[in-house]
């Protein structure tokens, strides 16, 4: 990509090119939105205001673009409300099934009403702090031991350890060593069911316990999804600080947690553990396929699969298939992929929003490929979605060559029991697997017939057990998908010391932008194909506006047909925007599964008309993969991922931390604080409606419906959450 230089190394080139005193570079998206705190309010007089008023209110965009005014775009230009309205429950239905992506947490799912989880007291483990059962302590570790039955679980993070006997954890199974103990890195913040170590041994175990740091923590000045999730780091007595406690703490029942959330204990049902055990003890390489509802715990289920394959067949990595492009575990949504895991699974999906290259690449997990699905890939993409999962299990095979004895799991989406019923038939038929897991008993006459013949076709054996729902619900699906991103954006890599990954906590408006040409200037080269719109088809001339502050996949194809567009593609009319047309459906054709490949997600924050460049925003941790690409080969795909409200909200959430910060509202305060009991926290840091000052290109939907009643004719962008 010729014209892929970061934003401070064209800048470089232009302060050398023309130091004149006057001169002054376009501000971009973020950059404006930052640059609006530090520059003088212009004037409702001056001309530029007026031009950028009229722009922007002719663009409808939202953020402004118009070169060194501080004005951002007016502030009815974009509103963040409610996602989706709950719908009406279906009552004649047995299953309910949902293809939409942004469920709300209050609908079945297609889990019945009685095994919908609810808020209540759990017993979270039934070991107890004794004289004779805590071998030794200390402030950064605890030493325990446990009976056989016995179970602890703790909130927060740590490092576990076995120093003798055998336990069981996330459908892993850890043993103690002669040499030197391994230890293992947990994550069980509150968002999801917390994590239980049980022993299995008939003479007990020995277990340790270790505090360790995690950059995470620090997310929470950016968003209150990430706040009060881990465990409380203070310790207060009469007022005063006594001591800073572990990373980690216990946590016997749900009303013993000192913040009061409705904590739960991950559990496995007896079915789950039998049918483990038979596909664990299968003679031949095991290839799984976990299918079922929404909400019926398939990726629970394949996580606690993949964590015993990884256990019991040691040194022996795990081919896991991720179909479920609205709820992936190794990577962002918005595509489905082949992963090789190596590494254990003892956290939620945003502690590894993505596999990346370690200091010890044998032991980390790999991205084998990827491809990017839209949104409503179940209704207008099906033979798409078809021949991405031929083309990734092909790869699969080619990989047994090197990897003989690596299982295979494959997680479904839950949508494939309605609009994708035939598509997931065809995949069970197509595919060689040994074994399909259902999870719900639930399950009509017809769609089991059905099932059961395609799995015999494909030489597996069906087994059908309860569905487990996760009991867990203070965040929802959308939820998740936004702290997955968020992690995805701001992980920076990995640290030389503990192996771990490291976040930055700081808004994306901070971030430098790389600069691709779209222009048609022989003078300059072009850095790709052109945009991909894989959605409802959108009229030219609102693309940009579409395109502006969304989420798009980068992508290389090796297709000959799709190189030869390039240069040659319609344009935008004002713009110049280069764009694949409409199909005769009405919709674009999307890149062949066979000779393309999904490289990473980027942020577009905003276009710089006068030099034809569109700023994108990278993961720290992808941008050395696009150095090498060639334009020829590099399309810009729109319409796999939602849109990126968190990264709206990120500056303001920020800015609120650090005037917290500024006014002492917190004593002693430190990045990790974020759980002291004894201090009022603001309000804008519990989960809620956030109360903070909204930036100009965020409304709620109260302001809008003031604007209608005023009669007022406004181009607004409304973005539901």
């Amino acid at each position: 990509m010729a014209e892929k230089r970061k934003a401070s190394e064209l800048q470089a080139a232009t302060d050398s090119a023309d130091s004149s005193e006057n001169h002054q570079t376009p501000l971009s998206a973020f950059a404006a939105a930052r640059a609006r705190q530090h520059q003088p309010q212009a004037s409702e007089n001056d001309s530029r205001y007026q031009e950028a008023v009229e722009y922007n209110s002719r663009s409808a965009r939202i953020f402004s673009n118009s070169g060194a005014i501080s004005i951002i775009a007016d502030p009815s230009s974009v509103a963040l409300g409610p996602r989706s309205a709950p719908p009406a429950s279906n009552a004649q239905s047995d299953i309910e099934y949902d293809t939409d992506i942004d469920e709300d947490p209050s609908e079945n799912n297609g889990v019945l009403p009685d095994e919908r989880p609810a808020n209540r007291a759990w017993v979270l483990c039934t070991w107890r702090s004794t004289t004779t059962n805590i071998k030794s302590e200390s402030t950064e570790h605890i030493t325990i031991f446990l009976g056989q039955g016995e179970t602890v679980a703790f909130v927060g993070t740590y490092e576990v350890a076995v120093l003798q006997g055998i336990v069981t954890i996330n459908g892993a199974i850890l043993r103690s060593h002669k040499t030197s103990p391994i230890k293992y890195r947990v994550f069980a913040p509150s968002t999801h069911a917390i994590p239980v170590v049980q022993c299995i041994s008939s003479s007990g175990s020995e277990v340790q316990f270790l505090s360790c740091d995690y950059t995470m923590r620090s997310m929470e000045k950016l968003s209150p999804l990430y706040s009060k999730i881990w465990n409380v780091r203070k310790k207060y007595e009469n007022g005063q600080l006594d001591r800073e406690v572990r990373s980690f703490s216990l946590v016997t029942r749900t009303e013993d947690d000192l913040l009061k959330r409705p904590l739960a204990p991950v559990s496995i049902l007896p079915q789950w553990q039998a049918l483990m055990n038979t596909i664990n003890s299968f003679g031949a390489l095991p290839a799984v396929m976990v299918c079922g509802p929404n909400h019926s715990g398939k990726s629970t289920f394949a996580k606690f699969l993949t964590n015993r394959f990884l256990t019991e067949k040691r040194d022996t990595p795990v081919f896991f298939l991720d179909l479920d492009a609205n709820q992936p575990e190794y990577t962002a949504h918005g595509q489905v992929s082949l992963i090789l895991v190596k590494e254990l699974n003892l956290g939620p999906p945003f502690t590894h929003p993505n596999p990346v290259s370690g200091l010890n690449p044998s032991k980390a997990n790999e991205l084998i490929w990827a491809y990017p699905v839209p949104l409503n890939g179940a209704e207008e993409y099906t033979i798409h979605f078809y021949l991405c999962v031929i083309q990734l299990f092909k790869r699969y095979e080619e990989l047994l060559e090197k990897h003989p004895r690596s299982p295979l799991v494959i997680n479904t989406p839950g949508w494939a029991y309605m609009a994708g019923l035939e598509v997931l038939l065809q995949t069970i038929t197509r595919l060689r697997l040994t074994h399909v897991v259902y999870l719900s008993k639930n399950m009509t006459t017809g769609v089991k017939g059905v099932l059961k013949e395609a799995s015999e076709l494909s030489g597996a054996t069906l087994y059908t057990t309860d569905s487990q729902p996760n009991p867990n619900t203070t965040r929802t699906d959308s939820n998740h998908r936004d702290m997955h991103m968020m992690s995805y954006f701001h992980c920076e890599g990995i640290q030389e010391q503990t192996g771990q990954r490291v976040y930055k906590a700081e808004p994306m408006s901070c971030m430098v932008p790389w600069q691709i040409c779209y222009g048609e200037d022989s003078s300059t080269e072009q850095g790709f194909i052109g945009f991909m719109m894989l959605c409802n088809w959108i009229d030219p001339k609102w693309m940009k506006t579409v395109l502006n502050g969304s989420i798009i996949s980068i992508v290389v194809t090796e297709d000959p047909a799709l190189q030869e567009q390039y240069g040659q593609l319609p344009r935008t009319t004002k713009l110049r925007l280069p764009y694949f047309p409409k199909g005769e459906n009405n919709y674009v054709d999307p890149p062949d599964p066979k000779t393309s490949r999904l490289v990473c997600l980027a942020l577009l924050r905003g276009f710089d008309p006068d030099q034809k460049l569109v700023q994108l925003l990278l993961p720290p941790t992808h941008e050395d993969l696009i150095e090498t690409l060639d334009p020829k080969k590099v399309i810009f795909v729109f319409g796999c991922c939602d849109t990126p409200a968190w990264s709206y909200l990120e500056d303001p959430h920020y800015d609120s931390y650090e005037e917290a910060r500024e006014r002492k509202a917190w004593k002693d305060f430190k990045p990790d604080d974020e759980d002291d009991l004894d201090i009022e926290v603001p309000e804008e840091w519990r989960m809620g409606e956030p109360d903070i000052k909204l930036p100009p290109w965020v409304a709620k939907v109260e302001e809008l419906e003031k604007w209608g009643k005023m009669n007022m004719k406004r181009n607004v962008r409304k973005f539901q959450k």
